[in-house]
């Protein structure tokens, strides 16, 4: 599954509340806590590669990578 530009943008900007161009750990956990309340900043740097912050465009190729790992994944273990 591709998210496209326009769609993560729309979720960056809940975390950049700052508008900075810049989200950091404690960005996502402080946003996060309305939905996941035991969330911890180590789990979230996990997510981040272990960085304290990330910016749009790190997270925009991240995720292009992610899917791409993902979907040539599912295409090799259904071809097992």
């Amino acid at each position: 599954m591709h998210i496209g530009e326009k769609e993560l943008k729309v979720a960056w900007d809940f975390f950049d509340q700052k508008g900075t161009g810049k989200i950091s750990a404690h960005e996502i956990k402080k946003r996060l806590a309305v939905f996941y309340k035991n969330v911890s900043v180590k789990e979230i740097r996990y997510l981040l590669n272990n960085q304290s912050e990330i910016t749009f465009d790190e997270l925009y190729i991240f995720q292009a990578l992610f899917c791409s790992a993902s979907t040539a994944l599912f295409y090799f273990e259904t071809s097992i």
